[in-house]
């Protein structure tokens, strides 16, 4: 839920602030750099959460926190 959350503040903001200064709504661009923020939370988390990601591999993985910290 938290990263749907991101991604909509985050394109709320960016389109109020490109309506704001470049006069015009940009959609897109706006949706492209909310994408990448709520991309960037996520990826966040699993370098500063890596043990509570780890507990939700299956225990056949071998290597979780390293693979926790590869896919992030």
């Amino acid at each position: 839920m938290k990263p749907l959350i991101v991604l909509v503040v985050a394109f709320l903001l960016a389109l109020m602030i490109l309506r704001a200064t470049k006069k015009a709504w940009m959609l897109s661009f706006a949706g492209r750099l909310a994408m990448s923020t709520m991309l960037l939370f996520t990826a966040l988390g699993h370098f500063l959460y890596p043990e509570g990601m780890a507990l939700m591999l299956p225990e056949f993985i071998p290597f979780k926190k390293a693979i926790i910290f590869l896919t992030g």
